[in-house]
This record gives structure tokens, sequence and C-alpha cells, in this order.
């Protein structure tokens, strides 16, 4: 039997998944937030109620509106797959962690399916796909609500 790889960092969780030893990172995959499209309407809409209130001017070039009406039928189906994904790269990982990563793993067939899994679970919240448009979207207008809350000053804001 080879000698396993002594593990530095392991963090298995709802959350997040992150393996390492001493020169190689082997997984670290954080999982994306749900948002609630309708709750980001609504909040879209604070945004807009309290920078007419501060007197500030608002483009509209982000097309949130317009990205939150896109993604309304499939956000939910998408994002349901990314979590299942997420959770069976998880459960995949504990089991790697329990039966231990051999010294030269780079051969590894497990691994090597580990990091296809890996890539594909990190690809589904990039490129500009649901999931990546709404997240985006969600920190604009959150960062904007807190800021206006919080009684920031903007000349203008994007929307």
């Amino acid at each position: 039997m080879s000698k396993l790889l002594k593990l530095d960092r392991v963090v298995i969780d709802d959350t997040q998944i992150i393996v390492s030893g001493a020169s190689t990172s082997f997984v670290n995959v954080v999982l994306m937030p749900e948002h609630c499209i309708k709750e980001l309407k609504e909040k879209r809409k604070e945004v807009l109620k309290l920078a007419k209130s501060h007197g500030t001017s608002i483009s509209y070039k982000r097309k949130t509106k317009q990205a939150l009406d896109d993604a309304q039928g499939s956000y939910k189906d998408s994002y349901k797959s990314y979590k299942a994904h997420f959770h069976l790269l998880k459960s995949l990982w504990e089991s790697k962690v329990k039966k231990g990563i051999p010294i030269g793993s780079r051969m590894d067939s497990e691994i090597e399916a580990l990091n296809r899994l890996s890539e594909k679970v990190e690809s589904m919240c990039k490129c500009s796909n649901d999931l990546d448009v709404i997240h985006n979207v969600a920190d604009t207008i959150n960062g904007l609500h807190s800021d206006l809350i919080s009684q920031s000053v903007y000349e203008k804001i994007t929307l």
C-alpha cells in the first residue's frame, strides 16, 4: 500500500469543500447562496424609491430588471441542479478523505474524476448563466440598498 498524503486543511460542510496538503490544493469550492427573485425585485423597487428620495440620478444600463425577469423561470431549476452537484461533490470528497490520498496522486483516477466534477460545479456559477447573472444582480441591489439605507450619498446609481 502506498503512503498517504498528510492533509493540512480539510473543511467539508454544507457550504464549502476545501481539501489541501502542504503543496497541493485539491479542491476549494464554496456554495453560492440561493437568491429569491421575488425578494430581489422588491428590494430593487425599494432601492429606486430610496434613490429618488435622496435626489440620486438613476441609470438602467445594467438591466437588472430585465435580468431578473429573464431568469424568473429557469433560476430555481438551475440552482437545484447546481446544489445537487455540489452535494455530490461534497459526499465524494468526504469518502476520498476517509480513504486517504496517496502520495503521487496526480495519476489517481478518482482525483481526476473529482477534479472534473469540481470544475463542472464551478462552471455552473460562471459564464453569464442564470446563477452568475442573478448573483451579480443580487450583489448590486444589496450593496446599493445597504448604502442608501445608511444615508450614503450618490450622485448617480446604475441598475
